[in-house]
């Protein structure tokens, strides 16, 4: 129990907004970079997850992990 809860404490600590991710992924390599850059100049830069998608994703970890995590933080 104590280990899953740092787990948790720790991704509840590492959400990152959109631009904290591309700043991540820009420095992470020169392939990464190119695919942030690629998708940037596309039409794929306009999708975004759905409140059903968030609820799917956070169902599905609380499965895996045993953790229940707050979606309110994405859902507004």
């Amino acid at each position: 129990m104590i280990f899953q809860k740092k787990i948790t404490n720790l991704y509840e600590k590492s959400i990152k907004n959109h631009n904290e991710i591309q700043q991540l992924l820009i420095e992470s390599g020169s392939t990464m970079k190119k695919i942030a850059e690629d998708l940037e100049d596309s039409n794929l830069q306009h999708l975004s997850l759905t409140s059903v998608g968030i609820a799917i994703g956070a169902s599905y970890f609380e499965q895996i992990t045993g953790s229940k995590i707050d979606i309110g933080i994405w859902i507004k």
